[in-house]
């Protein structure tokens, strides 16, 4: 192999793992701001019973919290969505639903984002 071919191949693989490396952070630090903004929920849930989620990483967070809010709080009377595609709206209610964490006749309120 000649060694302008290996050192393309070399820096193909560098910047493979870059990108990769540039991912597993992008992730972390998603789903460190739907932790964030999971806290700033449970305390609006303990007032007014309503949960803001803006991602389905957040709302997969959220899943991991449900039994405590069920001891504060009771049921669930509107979900709050904000800053999603209709397509993610979609699929967030129907993965909470599908899994039991909200009735189906939970009013969810898909909030506009500010422009």
């Amino acid at each position: 192999m000649d060694p302008v071919t290996l050192l393309r191949r070399k820096f193909h693989a560098y910047r493979m793992a870059q990108d990769a490396k540039q991912e597993r952070q992008e992730y972390h630090d998603s789903y460190m701001t739907a932790i964030t903004n999971l806290n700033l929920s449970m305390q609006l849930i303990r007032q007014e019973e309503l949960l803001v989620l803006g991602s389905i990483t957040e709302a997969r967070a959220f899943v991991g919290l449900w039994p405590q809010f069920l001891a504060n709080r009771g049921n669930l009377n509107r979900v709050h969505i904000g800053n999603m595609s209709n397509g993610s709206r979609a699929v967030v209610r129907r993965w909470l639903e599908g899994r039991g964490f909200i009735p189906k006749q939970t009013n969810l309120v898909f909030l506009v984002p500010a422009k």
